[in-house]
């Protein structure tokens, strides 16, 4: 629930106060898809997609799980499939974490999807390529 107050003062006149309240649901929790593998220094493709009960624009916040992030990115119509790409430069084990936020600042629970970055063997080894 989002409450405003407005107090209008005029001279010379009694003070008013009008409030106004509005209903606001939280967005459902986003859904991520994506690779569960891939190799280090390629771009990969993600999509990320939640519905608003109140059918309002989203905002999505990403966290990487390498220490960078995609803060609030939007306005994206609500159940609209959004596509946002990512780079991971070293090999490893991450946690993505990922919600959505709509323009009354309801926000919902985080979710996680995890990805195991290889090492690219094209640059481990580069005399191999040479050699192809």
């Amino acid at each position: 629930m989002l409450i405003f107050q407005l107090i209008l003062v005029a001279s010379n006149s009694p003070i008013f106060l009008i409030t106004a309240f509005t209903l606001n649901d939280p967005p459902e929790k986003p859904t991520m898809k994506g690779p569960k593998i891939a190799f280090a220094v390629r771009q990969l493709d993600f999509t990320i997609v939640a519905e608003d009960p109140n059918n309002h624009d989203l905002y999505y916040y990403i966290y990487w799980g390498d220490q960078t992030f995609d803060y609030w990115t939007g306005p994206f119509e609500s159940s609209v499939v959004v596509t946002f790409n990512h780079t991971y430069n070293k090999s490893g084990s991450f946690t993505i974490t990922s919600k959505a936020q709509d323009v009354l600042l309801g926000v919902n629970q985080q979710i996680q999807f995890n990805i195991n970055i290889l090492k690219n063997r094209a640059l481990a080894n580069p005399l191999k390529l040479r050699v192809l």
